[in-house]
């Protein structure tokens, strides 16, 4: 694929996968591949590595962006999952 249909390619990607319904859907089909089990029996490293291949095709999960993603990880780290333990 060249360099134009690349930008094409990421630029629908994005359009598609940038709207409220699209980042539910993006959510449903990252959980349904196992993205976010924290069970290593649950995971299937394909559907992990498909996972990842859809994130670098919207233009996520690639170098340049690794210390953005885990800023906005942080961003989102709390305590709300541990509080329905108390």
């Amino acid at each position: 694929m060249d360099r134009d249909s690349k930008i094409q390619a990421r630029r629908l990607f994005q359009r598609v996968f940038g709207t409220e319904d699209g980042k539910i859907v993006l959510t449903n089909i990252l959980s349904n591949l196992g993205y976010f089990d924290t069970d290593p029996s649950a995971i299937k490293p394909e559907y992990i590595a498909f996972a990842n291949r859809l994130l670098n095709q919207v233009g996520v999960n690639h170098r340049d962006n690794w210390g953005s993603m885990v800023n906005a990880l942080m961003l989102t780290s709390g305590e709300s999952d541990i509080q329905e333990d108390r």
